[in-house]
């Protein structure tokens, strides 16, 4: 893998245009996050915010102007809320002042070292990179359901077929507040969304193996073919 993994986004009119280069030792400092504060929520008028945050000198931008007539300071354009950590220290959140597309937010209370990218604005070929990079999963195999069972002891003579994972999916972090969103849940409720549970769990054999299982049940008559490799194990 190379030393650098360079992600890239822009507003939807591409006036501003960014660069994000992570040192592929580094990669750990980066974080993706999603937050249902009342904030951020309304700053990117989305239910849920997602963010990319990164060390604030991994991050570039640009301005490019489709007339003569526009400017830098016109095109990027710089508005404050109230900060989360000191109120009378704000957040600055840029964004583009053509297309209106939120780019990043920087709370210098909470950590002047760091900027929150709009998940949204990066390129699907980045948000392939951040899967690369262990930061974002993969939301077809990962389960919304974190419970996992560990140090059970299994029936040496029986045999079942489960799926054994070859490396632990990341999970991205959350900042959700409150009893969740009952406005968003009613949104997906009797859709076949609001119809998919998941449930994730893992065993520990007594030759030192641990087995991992994820279950998914859709309450609809839709069938679901699962394209995950399955391995029968003998207990003995």
């Amino acid at each position: 893998m190379s030393e650098h993994t360079q992600l890239f986004g822009s507003c939807f009119c591409e006036r501003n245009q960014y660069r994000v280069v992570v040192p592929t030792s580094q990669a750990s400092a980066a974080q993706v996050f999603f937050d249902n504060g009342a904030v951020s929520r309304v700053a990117q008028a989305t239910p849920i915010a997602a963010w990319l945050r990164v060390p604030l000198d991994w991050y570039e931008s640009m301005t490019v102007a489709h007339f003569p007539d526009e400017s830098h300071s016109s095109i990027k354009r710089t508005f404050q809320t109230p900060g989360h950590a000191d109120p009378q220290r704000p957040v600055r959140r840029q964004f583009c002042g053509y297309c209106g597309t939120h780019l990043t937010a920087w709370d210098e209370a909470r950590d002047a070292d760091s900027v929150d990218v709009t998940l949204g604005s990066l390129f699907s070929q980045s948000l392939d990179q951040l899967r690369k990079l262990h930061l974002y999963p993969d939301w077809e195999d990962d389960s919304d359901a974190s419970s996992a069972e560990e140090g059970g002891q299994a029936d040496r003579n029986t045999e079942m077929e489960v799926d054994v994972a070859e490396s632990k999916q990341p999970r991205a972090r959350h900042l959700l507040q409150g009893d969740g969103m009952p406005y968003f849940e009613n949104l997906v409720q009797d859709s076949r969304l609001g119809r998919i549970k998941r449930q994730t769990g893992s065993q520990s054999l007594p030759d030192g193996r641990v087995v991992q299982w994820s279950f998914v049940e859709i309450g609809s008559d839709v069938e679901v073919e699962s394209e995950t490799t399955h391995k029968r194990l003998r207990m003995a």
